[in-house]
């Protein structure tokens, strides 16, 4: 089950060295699935931080729906 997931991508423009890392933490629903439960996100340009977006979540609900979707068979080819 993963707990924290991390990217980073970096990349050259107009002579500047522009890098985004991101963090991205999840735990298990009560559902039994893996949800994200927190989100860093930092952006650099020239190893300077210009911006951080942190991110939480609250639990995840399940909805439940009246609707039925159903699927018909193709027509068969000749």
């Amino acid at each position: 089950m993963p707990l924290r997931i991390t990217a980073s991508i970096e990349h050259e423009q107009a002579k500047h060295l522009i890098r985004d890392d991101a963090t991205v933490d999840y735990v298990l629903s009560n559902f039994g699935c893996v949800t994200p439960a927190s989100v860093a996100h930092r952006h650099y340009v020239d190893d300077k931080i210009l911006a951080e977006n942190l991110y939480t979540y609250t639990p995840f609900r399940l909805f439940s729906t009246d609707t039925t979707i159903q699927y018909t068979d193709p027509e068969p080819k000749p």
